[in-house]
């Protein structure tokens, strides 16, 4: 596992062969990033701060029918395409409240489902940051423990949420 100290490092230089900021994936930024968190902030995270799946790609060796029929499996069971990549659920005794975490590769861009859902989480009231690289993950992690809204970094505000554009 690397340090935050080796995360903003990685972020520092761009590797053309792994991706932007050293990472080929949002999948391997985010177990990075998540990692971090739930190391520094186990105890008031644990349970209140999870991943939701909300893609499936295709497994080697799947056919087409057969990843179909997982796909509408798994919509049966309430898959929601869009859905932000992580969930905070909020702890409004202690004036924490639930928050959706859509993390990008810098390069990344919020899809149509994603700005649909992410309005109808904000029309809740529910807010949806977009971080891309670890300091904007670490600060919306340190937001959400400290229970306070992400106000000095508008970019890290989804397009959908306030009317507030991020420039993707």
């Amino acid at each position: 596992m690397k340090t935050p100290n080796q995360i903003l490092e990685i972020e520092s230089t761009t590797n053309p062969d792994t991706g932007v900021n050293g990472y080929a994936t949002e999948a391997r930024q985010g177990a990075d990033y998540y990692q971090w968190a739930h190391n520094t902030y186990l105890a008031d995270l644990h349970g209140l701060l999870f991943h939701v799946p909300n893609e499936i790609t295709r497994a080697k060796g799947e056919t087409v029918d057969q990843h179909r029929q997982r796909v509408m499996a798994l919509v049966a069971q309430g898959l929601v395409s869009g859905v932000q990549d992580y969930i905070y659920i909020g702890e409004p005794r202690l004036n924490r409240p639930a928050v959706g975490i859509e993390l990008k590769l810098p390069s990344g861009t919020v899809g149509p489902k994603q700005r649909d859902i992410h309005e109808r989480h904000a029309i809740a009231g529910v807010p949806t940051y977009v971080p891309r690289t670890f300091p904007q993950w670490r600060y919306c992690i340190e937001c959400v423990v400290l229970g306070m809204a992400v106000q000095e970094h508008h970019d890290i505000i989804s397009p959908a949420g306030n009317g507030i554009k991020n420039g993707k």
